[in-house]
């Protein structure tokens, strides 16, 4: 299978955010949408009980995923996701990032033996999937 035709059929990426983050900036306009994954808003409770912390630095909407957009670059990919509350950086962290912190787990369907797999999250996440993962990003 093809990179193009295995992200296509978006089953094979699994999106997985411990918190959310802005839209990243990229210059997407040439590049080539290949799978998009929406997610509605207000649905950021995780499975239905996480509040957010009381903080003024983590507004309403903050961890709230709107979708994930997939592009080719030809020899890369540009991962796109957007949030429902505003993307800050309170802390004035080095790099300009904010209190989210997004990490994709993805799974090719097409690795080979040699390309490691797991199930868990990486550590501090507490984060167990149903299938292997082999890339974090």
């Amino acid at each position: 299978m093809k990179r193009r035709e295995y992200l296509t059929g978006v089953a094979g990426v699994g999106a997985l955010t411990a918190a959310g983050v802005g839209s990243v900036s990229a210059s997407t306009a040439s590049n080539h949408v290949v799978g998009s994954i929406p997610d509605p808003e207000g649905d950021d409770d995780g499975p239905g009980g996480y509040a957010y912390p009381t903080a003024s630095e983590f507004v309403d909407g903050a961890y709230d995923m709107t979708g994930v957009t997939i592009y080719d670059n030809g020899d890369s990919w540009t991962f796109e996701v957007g949030i429902a509350g505003d993307f800050t950086n309170s802390y004035e962290f080095a790099g300009g990032f904010g209190v989210q912190v997004l990490e994709l787990y993805i799974r090719d369907p097409d690795a080979g033996s040699d390309v490691p797999t797991s199930t868990q999250g990486r550590p501090g996440t507490g984060v167990t999937f149903e299938g292997p993962w082999h890339y974090l990003v």
